[in-house]
């Protein structure tokens, strides 16, 4: 019994760290993806009342 919990405490201390993993790339690209949405509002902005 004693190895089977091991076992499993190691299984979901790997899973764990592989969904945090995951969660912090999602982070990352929703970032990148709120960035590249301000970039374009302001270029629109730009063409529309500057130019």
């Amino acid at each position: 019994m004693d190895k089977n919990d091991k076992t499993s405490n190691e299984q979901l201390s790997k899973m764990n760290s592989s969904l945090s993993k995951i969660e912090n790339q999602s982070k990352r690209t929703m970032d990148n993806i709120g960035l590249i949405w301000l970039t374009l509002i302001i270029y629109i902005i730009y063409i529309e009342f500057f130019k």
